[in-house]
């Protein structure tokens, strides 16, 4: 699997009351993740923090909408022994 990092835009939430103004001035979240790229297609991006050195587990993953992402950075060609995305 490619190392990646990846800029993505995300919901932004609060959790309390405010005035209706903040709320309608609110916008996405720029966010960044790094890991291993599991998954990527028109529709969803996956990756994950840890892999198994045979890539055949992974473990702490979060899919982002592929529609969602600003950039991607490969960080490496691929890392472990099994070849993957």
């Amino acid at each position: 699997m490619k190392l990646v990092w990846i800029e993505f835009r995300d919901a932004a939430t609060f959790g309390m009351w405010k005035d209706i103004d903040d709320a309608r001035s609110s916008e996405p979240r720029p966010c960044q993740c790094t890991g291993f790229l599991v998954f990527k297609d028109d529709s969803k991006t996956i990756v994950s923090l840890l892999s198994d050195m045979e890539e055949t587990a992974v473990s702490d993953w979060i899919t982002i909408p592929t529609e969602n992402i600003v950039r991607i950075k490969y960080l490496t060609e691929g890392a472990g022994n099994g070849g993957g995305v």
